[in-house]
C-alpha cells in the first residue's frame, strides 16, 4: 500500500503530521476524483495485514475530507 496511489498531480502531496496521522492535499483533484482515491486507499488498507508471532492484525484506517473555498479579494 502507498500513498502514491493518492498523488495524481505535481501539486498534490502526502505528509505525515505526527505518530501515524498523516494529511494529503489534492490540491487539482475535483471532489468526485478525489473521493474515489480515498475509497481505494481504504479498500487496500482493508487487504493489509500486519503479522504477529501468533496471529494476522488487520489494518483499520479512519479517513476523513474537507474542502476549502479560497475566497477571492
Amino acid at each position: 500500500m502507498s500513498f502514491d496511489l493518492l498523488v495524481s498531480s505535481d501539486t498534490d502531496v502526502v505528509f505525515r503530521i505526527g505518530g501515524d496521522e498523516f494529511v494529503a492535499i489534492l490540491e487539482n483533484t475535483d471532489f468526485e476524483n478525489r473521493r474515489t482515491l480515498i475509497e481505494a486507499f481504504h479498500e487496500g488498507a482493508k487487504c493489509l495485514n500486519v503479522y504477529s508471532d501468533e496471529a494476522a492484525i488487520p489494518v483499520t484506517i479512519a479517513i476523513g475530507m474537507a474542502k476549502y473555498k479560497h475566497e477571492k479579494e
